[in-house]
């Protein structure tokens, strides 16, 4: 445990005569230790840089991002209820241009349904407020023009929802990217990711239609 104050416990139990078993002294439990060193990054990441960095990115089976509502409704009411524990929302000014969102968190099954503050990240002077999302109450909307400063001046959960642009951009900041796939093919897609990065999996699992994909860039394993 890296954190000053929880550290030490495997010490204290042996002075206490309990025998332990440390995963990262073992060879045959090296890819046990591995994988509990990757679950446990988002908190590594919070206690060493003060914030964790998720990005949401939802896809069709051959990649495609346009043509509406991608998400099963099932995986709508997971991402708000992700929503409600994030402490800022980081999306980009094309998303709030080309979707008009509102994002906040209608579909949480969690109290209390606390909508997070959003950071627009675009280079666009004037971008317009005309979407939605200006008139949810009781949060702030940030407009920001340089992702650096930005970003130094965040603390706690920090979650990031847009499209390809925005991941290019984001992902050498990245700790997690969350891929939610949904089983259905768009036959006239235009739009796909643009990336060149390798990740490992973390872990998945099926919620409502859509498979959950929790990866790691490979840097930061």
């Amino acid at each position: 445990d890296i954190n000053k104050t929880a550290k030490g416990g495997a010490e204290e139990l042996e002075q206490s005569g309990i025998a332990v078993t440390k995963a990262w002294q073992v060879e045959n439990l090296t890819s046990i230790n591995q994988k509990a060193n990757t679950l446990l990054l988002p908190f590594k990441a919070l206690q060493t840089k003060g914030k964790f960095i998720l990005y949401k990115y939802a896809c069709r089976l051959n990649g495609s991002i346009n043509g509406g509502q991608i998400s099963s409704k099932a995986a709508q009411i997971q991402m708000h209820n992700y929503r409600t524990k994030a402490n800022y929302l980081l999306t980009s000014g094309k998303t709030i241009r080309i979707d008009k969102p509102t994002l906040d968190v209608r579909f949480s099954t969690l109290q209390p349904k606390k909508s997070p503050n959003i950071i627009i990240l675009t280079s666009d002077k004037n971008l317009a407020k005309n979407a939605p999302l200006f008139d949810i109450p009781d949060r702030e909307v940030k407009i920001a023009h340089d992702i650096n400063s930005t970003l130094n001046g965040l603390k706690g959960f920090v979650m990031c929802e847009g499209g390809a642009g925005l991941l290019t951009t984001l992902h050498p900041f990245v700790d997690i990217l969350l891929v939610i796939l949904n089983p259905s093919i768009n036959a006239n897609f235009s739009l796909t990711m643009q990336l060149n990065q390798s990740f490992s999996f973390v872990h998945q699992e099926q919620i409502g239609e859509d498979l959950f994909l929790w990866l790691v860039p490979k840097q930061k394993e």
